[in-house]
């Protein structure tokens, strides 16, 4: 699908989704904060796979 639709309001709805995804971003941030932290790609990986090995 497409639409044909003025240059200003394209960038006006890009800001407006830039500014969502800055806001679940901080969100999902906080959140992991409060839940015990994050953990980088090889540790939940290797978190899954003790996880299969477990079961």
């Amino acid at each position: 699908m497409a639409a044909i639709v003025p240059l200003d309001d394209l960038e006006a709805m890009q800001a407006l989704e830039d500014a969502m995804d800055v806001k679940a971003a901080r969100e999902s941030l906080r959140d992991a904060e409060e839940n015990g932290g994050t953990m980088d790609a090889e540790a939940f990986f290797e978190s899954l796979d003790k996880e299969a090995s477990d079961r």
